[in-house]
């Protein structure tokens, strides 16, 4: 599993990258194309913030941590269907060692307190 939360930490130092570039790409084209000005902000704002959002709280809760300890205060709800497709990408790995049933039975206990973490997090804004 350690494996598999290392590679959930290098997307998100790899999303922070790609943001830092998106940047220096729109100082290039500040006064010259309005047009791909535009959608550099677009895609830097919209997807690749949402998608960073989603692995950083996907991360956190790998590592054990509470959403309020992440998110103290937040305005809009995550996407949590995209929280839940990455824990379960970069959660329990398959191993062909061990017994796959045993495997399973992991993967839906940690789906399960995903949705417990989840749950907690409403009480957050309340």
């Amino acid at each position: 599993m350690k494996n598999q939360k290392i590679q959930l930490k290098v997307k998100v130092k790899s999303l922070a990258e790609e943001a830092r570039i998106i940047r220096k790409e729109e100082r290039k084209a500040k006064g010259r194309d309005s047009q791909l000005l535009s959608s550099l902000q677009c895609h830097r704002r919209i997807s690749l913030r949402e998608e960073s959002r989603s692995a950083q709280l996907a991360y956190a809760f790998l590592r054990g941590l509470q959403y309020e300890q992440v998110e103290r205060k937040c305005k809009t709800p995550p996407n949590w269907y995209r929280v839940k497709q990455l824990v379960e990408k970069f959660g329990r790995c398959w191993n062909t060692e061990e017994n796959y049933s045993r495997m399973k039975d992991d993967k839906k206990e940690e789906l399960v307190r995903f949705e417990k973490w989840k749950n907690a997090a409403f009480l957050v804004g309340k």
